[in-house]
């Protein structure tokens, strides 16, 4: 896991911006590379997407990239829309189903925009095609992880699988204790916490 995750891309690196859109309890979150001005949004929300682009098109950023994490099941993605009328690409990992689809991630891969990374890491158990982006100090997790006691998304949704959920928590269980989660949702209004 350490030659997967080199250091520089666990290191807190302050040219990058992670923030949350929603407000709410279910997540949005948006990365930005200040010296580019390119903006990639994280699980969109279809009833935000709009409001979310005009925030975008104010602030004078560039979208480059949308993300899911993995194949939603409580919420209607924002990514097609957002293809549609922004002519962005969508990634999901290679697993994912999603006709919206235009780049098919890989465990392991870098997604770079403007002087920044995020590490894909494929954790499955939520679903088939969970991904964690790890970049900046901080793991975008999606549902497969969330904060404190409340654990991670259900197992018992179609592609949900407890032994892989097990072993893709085995397979983080190894990483720096320091990095900040940034899941898919929080249902105690909180909105970052640790790994550890």
């Amino acid at each position: 896991v350490n030659g997967l995750l080199p250091g520089s891309y666990l290191r807190y690196n302050p040219a990058m911006a992670l923030r949350e859109l929603n407000g709410g309890d279910c997540k949005t979150w948006l990365a930005v590379a200040e010296k580019t001005r390119e903006a990639v949004l994280i699980d969109p929300l279809l009833e935000k997407a709009s409001a979310q682009l005009e925030l975008l098109r104010r602030e004078g950023l560039r979208l480059a990239l949308v993300v899911d994490t993995h194949t939603h099941a409580d919420h209607l993605s924002g990514a097609r829309w957002l293809r549609e009328t922004a002519g962005v690409p969508v990634a999901m990992h290679e697993a994912a189903r999603a006709a919206a689809v235009t780049r098919r991630l890989v465990d392991g891969e870098t997604l770079s925009f403007g002087e920044l990374a995020f590490k894909v890491l494929h954790t499955p158990g939520h679903t088939t095609d969970s991904v964690f982006l790890a970049g900046a100090g901080a793991f975008v997790t999606g549902d497969f992880l969330f904060l404190g006691a409340l654990g991670a998304g259900r197992l018992d949704l179609p592609g949900g699988d407890p032994g892989r959920h097990f072993a893709s928590l085995a397979k983080v269980a190894a990483l720096d204790g320091g990095l900040e989660v940034l899941p898919g949702h929080d249902y105690q209004n909180r909105e970052r916490s640790t790994l550890g």
